[in-house]
């Protein structure tokens, strides 16, 4: 019989073919014609590549292998130059407000006033400031005490904020910063020297303590927050910190609740605005609070009008417990207003005289 050539190509020449491997099986492919397999191209030969040029810009330090945790954005940062306050002889230390040291009134010459402001002040001092009226100014008045001190004393506080995110003095940072509050509490202390220059941003050209940015995600916990307060207050002679609207939660209650602090309360020029300051004072005095009246400085921020008669007898009740009061007029631009600025400049006075 004579076979076929597809007979013979279906017989094959009888020599053993190597399986096809399970991971090349698939369906047939068509017939093509032989020249469509062209042979394939032989590699050229591979080149050296030349070694990279070295650039003569230093490559910035990165904060790894210190430990913290930090994830920093990459954006640019203008960090101030923020000088550590060392200790004075081992006697830096801030002693408690006692009960035999009563704290007069300020008195009404404005140059006295800028003279106890500029008062012998140790480092470790902190002025919370608080609220329980939202959006009554309590970001302003901390924008505007923390420019008061560097304007009257020529050196810079910190300010801290303390709201758990991204809080109004983050948003007003001139840039955006690296680290936040749950930072500074996870990183190894003392501070790497490679990380101080770059921890901290800053509100209107002083060093702030932002809090974390939302694509983060990082909500900061009451302990961690206080945590980081306590480091901070470690390397500044005065830190400001920014509190939310909520005297009663944490971590303000716990800085209201510190003898090393002077409260700074905002609050409205209405009898419910100043009624509320009072009825904090009684709650805190009540949980064990020392000297918190002594301790507590309060900022009116007046209206459009006049000064209402009710108010004015609530600030008379509270003047009586031994509250400091200052009244801040109105302004549309209370930062850069002049009309406000002997009221800021005596609501400092204030809290250095509660805070040496």
């Amino acid at each position: 019989m004579t076979m076929t050539s597809e007979d013979q190509q279906a017989a094959g020449s009888g020599e053993e073919l190597p399986p096809v491997p399970p991971a090349q099986v698939g369906p047939p492919r068509p017939a093509f014609p032989a020249h469509a397999y062209p042979e394939p191209a032989q590699p050229e030969p591979i080149q050296p590549e030349p070694e990279p040029i070295q650039s003569v810009q230093p490559e910035p330090v990165q904060p790894s292998g210190v430990g913290h945790g930090a994830r920093p954005v990459p954006v640019a940062n203008a960090a101030a130059p923020f000088s550590i306050v060392e200790p004075a002889g081992g006697r830096d230390q801030l002693s408690a407000l006692g009960p035999r040291e009563p704290i007069g009134p300020l008195p009404d010459d404005h140059h006295v006033v800028l003279d106890i402001a500029r008062r012998q002040l140790r480092r470790g001092a902190l002025a919370p400031v608080v609220g329980w009226e939202g959006g009554i100014g309590r970001t302003t008045i901390t924008r505007a005490l923390a420019g008061a001190f560097r304007r009257v004393r020529g050196e810079d506080p910190v300010t801290v904020d303390a709201v758990p995110m991204w809080g109004a003095l983050s948003a007003a940072a001139d840039h955006p910063g690296e680290y936040c509050p749950a930072d500074l509490a996870t990183m190894s202390w003392p501070i790497p020297a490679a990380v101080m220059p770059r921890l901290l941003t800053t509100v209107d050209g002083l060093p702030t303590l932002a809090g974390p940015s939302p694509s983060r995600g990082v909500l900061s916990e009451p302990r961690t927050m206080l945590t980081a307060i306590d480091r901070m207050a470690k390397l500044a002679r005065l830190t400001f910190i920014d509190t939310v609207a909520d005297v009663a939660g944490s971590p303000t209650r716990d800085l209201i609740r510190n003898p090393n602090s002077a409260v700074v309360w905002v609050a409205s020029a209405t009898r419910t605005g100043l009624w509320g300051v009072a009825e904090a004072l009684t709650y805190f005095h009540a949980i064990g609070a020392e000297h918190v009246a002594r301790r507590s400085v309060v900022a009116i921020v007046g209206s459009r009008r006049h000064w209402p008669a009710d108010a004015a007898a609530a600030e008379a009740q509270l003047t009586g417990l031994g509250v400091e009061t200052v009244r801040v007029p109105h302004s549309a631009k209370p930062l850069t207003d002049s009309k406000c600025r002997p009221s800021i400049e005596r609501l400092l006075a204030a809290v250095v005289l509660r805070s040496s």
